[in-house]
């Protein structure tokens, strides 16, 4: 009982490591996700021919910035993923000391030290994917219209609702004036009708 709770012990680190590596995949991996989108719905976007020449080149700045993101997130993907493997590896390594009573400390302390080392490159390359977000997103409000000309197409967008809310209840209000007129004159017309 006593060695197999010394194995458990000895097998728990590595274990603990790589539940963390697959908390940094998943995330890695969401974001991988939601840049290839971004890319697939651009191109359709770019597609649209009532685009002008400077917004097309505007969606190419924008996919090139996704796709290196993208890049980026796959390399960082494939070292969290390699880290994994040599965490599984030290826990292997760890059993099978147990098991013949080996000695591979070097081994050991070499697959550790990759496997921090393979999860510190990982989050180098999802902090520079965090950083070229960034800079997309400025990339994109840069190309955002002043926000007094914004609020003032926004003003003259009511001001066209409201013209046109008007004109079409003027439309119906004389629609229903004809109605009651041509009603009128139709019992009118009947009523002479029955006195003759």
């Amino acid at each position: 009982m006593t060695s197999f709770n010394e194995l458990l012990a000895s097998a728990l680190a590595p274990i603990t490591l790589i539940s963390g590596v697959g908390l940094l995949m998943l995330s890695m991996s969401a974001r991988y996700n939601h840049a290839t989108s971004r890319i697939r719905l651009l191109m359709n976007e770019r597609l649209d021919p009532k685009l002008t020449d400077d917004e097309r080149a505007d969606i190419d700045d924008e996919i090139d910035f996704i796709f290196h993101r993208a890049g980026l997130l796959r390399r960082g993907e494939f070292c969290v993923v390699l880290s994994a493997v040599v965490s599984g590896l030290l826990v292997a390594l760890c059993v099978l000391e147990e098991a013949t009573g080996f000695s591979a400390d070097i081994l050991n302390s070499a697959l550790l030290l990759a496997s921090v080392a393979l999860i510190v490159l990982s989050t180098v390359f999802l902090s520079l994917e965090i950083r070229l977000s960034l800079r997309a997103i400025k990339l994109v409000v840069s190309k955002l219209p002043p926000v007094a000309d914004a609020f003032d197409d926004a003003v003259a967008a009511r001001a066209a609702q409201a013209v046109e809310a008007r004109h079409q209840s003027h439309v119906l209000n004389e629609a229903r004036r004809q109605a009651e007129h041509a009603a009128s004159h139709e019992v009118r017309k009947a009523e002479g009708g029955h006195s003759a």
